[in-house]
Order: structure tokens, then C-alpha cells, then sequence
């Protein structure tokens, strides 16, 4: 059986498809091994990384809070953060319970089994350290009381001893030997003031004990009062109960430097611990990216294979599918040139030619169909050229009508708008008429307010020129009358410089009489002395009076003059000022005939647009009447050359057919 070419196509496309559809399946299978091993890298190996870094991250924090809890040093805030360690001993809980989701080989769960079991040593240890220093804690609180107790009994037997010595200096020898007895136990009390973490605790006993012992034996022999001595005797007994006793200081200081002691060597155990844990832990991540890493290389490896499997049998499909579209072309290409050859001369106008390819295939029944549109074509197009010899004449025709009437048209359209044009004219020159009057009007209006005003302004001018000229007349007046003080001031000043001369020579005089008197007359010679200095100084204080008294005189002589030429302009003022009002009036006069004028005007210009407005109305219902008439008019002109160009044309068009 032959197939046909759309058949041989759709054949050659279904095995381009199935090898297309072999490659997708190659490239989901490698897709698939991708997947698995991306999903071995997400599921397992991040997994196992994420493990560890939660658990390195809980020790750490818990070392942080151990040494936490070890810098605390009140009873009261070691619940709280013992309470915070606790919490995070979560992680070690939680890490046993999930171990077996992050361990897929025997290798990882060794691995991990040996990072637990380290952090339960170290939670192990840090248990005893924060027992331990719980109770140092406590110890401390109690030597700190203890030390209390001790610097106030140190107090109480520093007292009591330098009673003993008072009361024994009376002897020198017994002084001595009081001495011996109070400097030993006062050098153990420094001592024990002064203990540190080295201190031998011991030796320190051992010589309180034996100084307590030789006090009381050398206090029995010294000859001093009883109750000083029953004093001392007190206090030694009562430091004996505070130091040496099972519960006394020097035992509790001794229990704190072993608990000291045994804290910083579990303290160090802790973290060693601490430090094996995390290079367990490291091991543990090592091996968790050695597994994401041979996981990475398997992918690849996956992927490099599907690459090569995919490029040969993309290579084959593209072999095979030249083959066939090579086939296929060259079954179409033959029939295609024909058909080809035929509808390029049917495109220039040559309708002459035929396929003539008689064959059973598609192209051979294409054929045909093309022979037989041509067939077709060359009758149509023979009616077509007939009937546009018709057209071409009968548009000529139609022109040359509509051209003669829009020429008429266009000249009634030419006068009717001059004459409008004319109107329009006449109808802005009234209006610029009417304009103008109006603005004259207004400005007429503003003149005579502004000469009203100018008017008003002018008769103020007036009253303050006049209230001026009053003013001036009063400041003369008081300038006079200054003057007039000032003549009898330096009549007062005279009389003062004369009483002043008078006073200096009663002060001369009685200057002489004192240096007749001797000795007698000496504080009569000062008295004397004074008054005439007064005096001297009241003389220069008239002189300069005088000098400013001259001044004012001379300055109220000028201001006289100056206020009596003021006087005299301002009444010259006055008198223009009411020449200024007079022509103002005359102004106004004036303006007002001006704005009588310009109403009648603006009434005669206005009746004279109303007028123009009513002729320039007719004359443009006439122009749009005769718009339109030359629109009707051009656009039948218009339709009629674009008839005749069409017909043209298509005459032209039809001419270029060969039939």
C-alpha cells in the first residue's frame, strides 16, 4: 500500500516522538537516581550534621552554664541557674532518643554512642561541681558571718589586752612580761585575718592553741588586778570557741579550701570532658559529610551517565530525522516548483499558464484546483474590464458637474464672508468704543474719589498745621520762661560764690587765730582747714554751675529764634494748604461733567453693538448656509474624482491581466 505524503509525514513524526519520548524516560530514570541520592544528602547526612551541631551547641551552653553557676556566689540566685542548666541537659535526653534517626550505618552509631557517653560523664561531673559549689557557696555565706564575729571579738580582745598593758606599765618588767602574753595571741589573730587558699591552717592551730595555753599560765603568775585579768581570760576563751572549735572559723576555712580544691580539679574534668565530647563531635561531622560527599560523587556520577545516554540517542533521533525530512522533501518539492511557477505568473498578471500535474497524491488534486481557479479568473477578469470602460466614462462626467457648481457655491461663500468680516469689524470697533467708555467712566469715578479724598487729606493737613503753629506758640512760651529761671538761677549763684568768699575768709581768719594759740588752737587750725576747703571746692562747684547755666541760656536763645521762624513757615503753610483745597474743588467740578459724559457715551455705543450684533447674526446664518452648501459641493467634487481615480484604476489593473 503507497502512503500518501501527509501519511509518510505523521509517520516520520510518531518515531521522532517515541525517541523523544525514550529520552525523557532515560533522563526521569537518572532524574530518579539524582533524586535518591539528594534525598540520602537532605534526609541522612543533614541530618546527622544537624544532630551534632544542636548537641555541640547544647554542651557548650552547658559549660556556659556550669561556669555560670560556679561565679555565683549567693545561696539565693543558685536555684535559678541550676534551673537553667538543667534545661539544657534536654538536649542529651533528646539526642539518646533520636539517634537512631541520624545513624544509618553501624559506624555513625558507634560514633554517636561514644559523643553520648561522653556527655553523660560531663553532666556526671558537672552534678558534683555544682553539689560542690553549692555547698562552698553556703561555706562561704558562714565564714563570711564567722569573719564578722571574729573582727568584732578581735575588737573586744584588742580592748582587754591594752587594758592588761595599762594596768601592768606601772613595772617595767611586768609591762615586759604582759607583753609576752597579749603579742603572741594578737600575731595569730593578724594571721588568721590575713589567711589565703595557701595558707597552712594547721601551723596556724597549733600555735593559737599553744599561745592560748602559755596566756593562761603566764596570766596566773603576774601580779594584776583580778578582773583585768578576768577579762583578758574572757576573751581568750571566747576566741578559743570562735577559731578552734569543731564549727569554728579556722575548720570552716579548711573545709573551704578542700571544697575549693575539689571544685577546680572537677571543675577541669568537666572540661576535659567537655573538649573529648566536642572532638567526638567533630569526628561525628567528618564522617557525616564523608557520607554527603561519596552521596555528591554518586550523583554525578548518575548525572554523567544520563548526559551520555541522552546525547547518543539525541544524536540518533536527529540522524533519523534528517533522513526522513530529506525523503520527504524531496516527494514535495517537485509537485511544489509546478504550483510555484503557476502562481508567480497568475501574481504578474498572466493568466495563460497550467500546472498540468496529474497525479493521485495531494499536490496532483492541488493542481487542478490551481488550473482551475486560473480558468476561472481570466472570465471574471474579462467582464471586470468591460464594465470599467463604462465606469471611467460616466465618473468623468459626474465631475465636470460637481466641479462648476462648487465654483459657484465657492463665490457666494467669498462675498458672504467679506460682508461678515465687514460686520465683525464694525461690531469690535463699538465694542473698543464701549470699552473705552467704560474705562473713562471708571477712571472719571476714581479721579473724584481720589479728589474727595485728596480734599478730606487737605483739611486734615490744615487742622495739624494749625494745632502745629499752637504748639510752637506754647513751646516759645516755655522757652522763655526757661530763660527767665535760668537769670534767676545765676542770681542765686552769685549769691552763693559770695556766701562761699565770706566762709574762706572767716576760715583764713580763724586759721590765724588758731596758730596764735599754739598747741591750744591745733583742733581749731584743722576745723579751720576744712571749712576753707569746703569752701574752695563750693567756689568751683558755682564756677561750673555758672558755665552750665550760660550754656542752657545760649541753647533756649537759639531754640527761641529757631521755634519763631517754625511759627512763620507754618502759618505760610496754611495759607498754601487752603489754595490746595480751593483747586480740588475745581477738580471735582470738573470730573463729574466728565462722568455725565461718558454714560451718555457708553449708552449710544451700546445700542450701536446691539445693532451690529443683530446684522452680524444674519450674515453668518447666511455664511453657514453657504459652508455648507460648499461642503455638499466639494465633497461631491471629491467623490467624483475619487469615482474617476478608482475606475481609472481599475482599469489600469484590469490592463495588466493577460487573458
Amino acid at each position: 500500500m503507497t502512503l500518501s505524503i501527509v501519511q509518510r509525514t505523521i509517520l516520520g513524526f510518531c518515531v521522532m516522538f517515541a525517541m523523544l519520548l525514550g529520552i525523557a524516560s532515560i533522563g526521569y530514570f537518572n532524574n530518579q537516581n539524582m533524586k535518591h541520592s539528594i534525598d540520602e544528602i537532605t534526609n541522612v547526612s543533614s541530618k546527622m550534621v544537624n544532630a551534632a551541631s544542636q548537641l555541640q551547641s547544647g554542651i557548650l551552653e552547658s559549660r556556659l552554664r556550669l561556669l555560670e553557676y560556679r561565679t555565683t556566689l549567693s545561696s539565693n540566685q543558685l536555684a535559678q541557674v541550676k534551673a537553667a542548666f538543667d534545661e539544657k541537659k534536654v538536649s542529651l535526653e533528646k539526642a539518646k532518643q533520636d539517634k537512631h534517626t541520624y545513624t544509618p550505618t553501624t559506624d555513625s552509631l558507634r560514633l554517636i554512642d561514644d559523643v553520648l557517653n561522653t556527655t553523660e560523664e560531663f553532666f556526671g561531673i558537672a552534678d558534683q561541681v555544682i553539689s560542690d559549689h553549692k555547698r562552698l557557696v553556703i561555706l562561704n555565706e558562714k565564714i563570711t558571718q564567722l569573719n564578722y564575729e571574729f573582727v568584732r571579738l578581735e575588737d573586744t580582745y584588742q580592748w582587754a589586752a591594752n587594758l592588761l598593758l595599762q594596768k601592768a606599765s606601772v613595772k617595767r618588767s611586768l609591762y615586759n612580761r604582759a607583753e609576752l602574753i597579749t603579742s603572741g595571741i594578737t600575731r595569730d589573730l593578724k594571721n588568721i585575718r590575713r589567711v589565703t587558699p595557701e595558707t597552712d591552717l594547721v601551723e596556724i592551730r597549733k600555735v593559737l592553741t599553744k599561745d592560748i595555753e602559755i596566756a593562761n599560765q603566764r596570766l596566773a603568775i603576774i601580779n594584776i588586778d583580778d578582773e583585768v585579768k578576768l577579762r583578758f581570760i574572757k576573751n581568750l576563751n571566747r576566741i578559743s570557741v570562735l577559731v578552734l572549735n569543731k564549727e569554728g572559723l579556722l575548720n570552716a576555712l579548711d573545709k573551704q579550701q578542700h571544697l575549693q580544691q575539689e571544685t577546680a580539679r572537677l571543675d577541669r574534668l568537666s572540661y576535659e570532658k567537655v573538649v573529648k565530647s566536642q572532638n567526638k563531635i567533630q569526628e561525628y561531622k567528618r564522617y557525616a559529610q564523608n557520607i554527603s560527599q561519596l552521596n555528591v560523587e554518586e550523583a554525578e556520577e548518575a548525572s554523567g551517565k544520563a548526559t551520555l545516554i541522552s546525547a547518543v540517542v539525541t544524536l540518533l533521533s536527529l540522524v533519523l530525522a534528517i533522513v526522513i525530512a530529506a525523503k520527504i522533501s524531496l516527494q514535495i518539492h517537485s509537485p511544489l516548483k509546478k504550483i510555484n511557477n503557476v502562481l508567480n505568473q497568475m501574481t504578474n498578471g498572466d493568466m495563460t499558464l497550467r500546472t498540468n500535474h496529474n497525479t493521485s497524491c495531494e499536490f496532483g488534486e492541488v493542481s487542478r484546483y490551481v488550473d482551475h481557479l486560473a480558468d476561472v479568473m481570466t472570465s471574471l477578469l474579462k467582464q471586470i474590464n468591460e464594465g470599467s470602460h463604462k465606469l471611467v466614462s460616466e465618473a468623468n462626467k459626474a465631475s465636470e458637474i460637481s466641479s462648476r457648481a462648487m465654483n459657484r457655491v465657492e463665490d457666494q461663500k467669498m462675498r458672504t464672508d467679506n460682508v461678515a468680516a465687514s460686520i465683525a469689524e464694525m461690531e469690535l470697533s463699538a465694542q473698543e468704543i464701549a470699552r473705552n467708555g467704560d474705562s473713562a467712566l471708571n477712571i472719571s469715578t476714581k479721579a473724584e474719589d481720589a479728589a474727595a479724598e485728596g480734599r478730606s487729606q487737605v483739611n486734615t493737613t490744615i487742622d495739624l498745621t494749625q494745632s502745629l503753629a499752637e504748639n510752637i506758640e506754647g513751646a516759645v512760651e516755655i522757652t522763655e520762661n526757661l530763660a527767665k529761671y535760668s537769670n534767676e538761677i545765676g542770681d542765686i549763684l552769685d549769691v552763693i560764690r559770695d556766701i562761699s568768699e565770706q566762709t574762706n575768709l572767716l576760715a583764713l581768719n580763724a586759721a590765724i587765730e588758731a596758730a596764735r594759740a599754739g598747741e591750744h588752737g591745733r583742733g581749731f587750725a584743722v576745723v579751720a582747714d576744712e571749712v576753707r576747703g569746703l569752701a574752695d571746692r563750693s567756689g568751683k562747684s558755682v564756677e561750673e554751675i555758672r558755665k552750665m547755666i550760660e550754656n542752657v541760656q545760649a541753647s533756649v536763645s537759639a531754640s527761641v529764634s529757631v521755634m519763631n521762624s517754625s511759627h512763620a513757615q507754618t502759618q505760610d503753610c496754611v495759607i498754601q494748604t487752603k489754595k490746595t483745597e480751593q483747586a480740588f474743588d475745581i477738580i471735582h467740578e470738573q470730573l463729574q461733567q466728565v462722568q455725565g459724559m461718558s454714560q451718555q457715551i457708553a449708552t449710544a455705543t451700546e445700542e450701536q453693538i446691539a445693532v451690529c450684533k443683530d446684522v452680524a447674526e444674519n450674515i453668518s446664518n447666511i455664511s453657514e448656509v453657504a459652508f455648507d452648501a460648499e461642503k455638499e459641493a466639494r465633497q461631491s467634487s471629491e467623490s467624483s474624482e475619487i469615482l474617476t481615480l478608482m475606475a481609472s484604476d481599475q482599469e489600469a489593473l484590469i490592463s495588466k491581466f493577460k487573458v
